[in-house]
């Protein structure tokens, strides 16, 4: 018996962070610690979260109530929408692909279905 070749996809680059000031938020190879892409989001971005299974890296944007949604293989922002009011925080259930973004000033929870 031959074995299966499968396809090896990239997967979302190991560290991920928001830079608040400028609107940005930094990829850093995990393996190495070097630099791999800085890439403009929404405003003062906060939260910073990544979905395995999809490679989208959510980041919860606090002065315009935005989450961005990124490729985390292309390095390439792939658009924002509204969310709450003051959004603080991003948490992805890797199991599900649910995104839960908590929104500070109006004390809701915004539930982002990826994929």
């Amino acid at each position: 018996m031959r074995p299966r070749l499968f396809a090896i996809l990239p997967l979302a680059v190991g560290i991920w962070f928001a830079g608040r000031a400028g609107n940005p938020i930094f990829a850093i190879d995990g393996a190495t610690n070097m630099l791999v892409s800085t890439l403009g989001v929404g405003q003062f971005p906060t939260g910073v979260t990544v979905v395995p299974g999809t490679n989208h890296v959510y980041t919860s944007n606090q002065h315009d109530n935005t989450v961005s949604v990124v490729d985390g293989t292309a390095f390439r922002l792939l658009g924002s929408f509204g969310v709450g009011l003051f959004p603080t925080d991003a948490e992805a259930n890797v199991r599900t692909g649910h995104v839960f973004v908590s929104n500070q000033d109006d004390a809701t929870v915004t539930v982002i279905q990826d994929g």
